[in-house]
């Protein structure tokens, strides 16, 4: 992804995907959109709903696979902060599982 960076660069790029994929992407979905949409439309469609509109908006990725993966994840996600009432458990893992994909595994 960056070939050529010092560690300081790795440390803050890392951080950086954690913090803009982890923790606004879960404020935004889990937070704002989920939290709106539970209380509009219910438990049950709330949540399936912004777990398509997650899964969807990860088409770029022209998988098929990928989005069902999504959907699936945002349904756990999903289902994690309603029982909790906190995004943090969310945005935790969303962003250690984006710096793995993007960070790790194209070294592997």
């Amino acid at each position: 992804m960056a070939s050529g960076l010092s560690l300081w660069e790795y440390v803050l790029l890392a951080f950086s995907i954690a913090f803009f994929t982890g923790f606004v992407e879960e404020l935004v979905f889990r937070g704002i959109l989920q939290g709106g949409a539970v209380n509009a439309l219910g438990e049950r469609v709330g949540l399936l709903g912004v777990a398509l509109v997650f899964a969807f908006l990860h088409m770029g990725w022209l998988s098929m696979l990928d989005m069902v993966f999504v959907f699936i994840v945002g349904l756990l996600f999903g289902l994690f902060v309603l029982k909790t009432g906190s995004i943090v458990g969310a945005s935790i893992s969303h962003g250690l599982t984006n710096v793995v994909l993007f960070m790790v595994m194209p070294y592997t």
